[in-house]
């Protein structure tokens, strides 16, 4: 099953996710939200989910860990990194991620990474069908 209408936002700073819920909204996605790690395992574990945006700082266990836990136990998730830190231009995307977001970001910026970011999780539903 793909759940490319459904994105998972998870940021502790409630402000972020209302913005983010307000604009993935209005590009008829499905929203879902989180404002830590362990919450986000949660919705993932009863939610079909193709993309997750996660913030890079999270309280108790950060985004490098939750991005880490989603790729292990959720394989054809689509995730893509928020971070304030800086971002050089053409980072390569490693095998975890698909996408960066740099902190502060655009609508348009936003958009463009969740709809790479399904079109990944597409592909990667059609390769583990034609693997079973």
């Amino acid at each position: 099953m793909t759940c490319v209408d459904s994105v998972l936002v998870v940021d502790d700073e409630p402000l972020i996710r209302e913005m983010l819920s307000r604009l993935l909204g209005r590009a008829n996605y499905v929203v879902h939200l989180a404002s830590d790690a362990e919450t986000a395992l949660r919705v993932l574990t009863t939610t079909c989910v193709g993309t997750i945006l996660v913030d890079r700082n999270l309280p108790t266990q950060n985004g490098d860990w939750l991005v880490e836990e989603v790729r292990s136990r959720f394989p054809t998730t689509a995730v893509v990194l928020a971070t304030g830190e800086y971002v050089p231009p053409h980072l390569p995307v490693n095998k975890l991620i698909v996408g960066f977001l740099a902190k502060p970001f655009t609508n348009d910026t936003v958009l463009r990474a969740v709809a790479d970011a399904m079109a990944w999780h597409r592909v990667a539903e059609a390769n583990r069908g034609a693997q079973m």
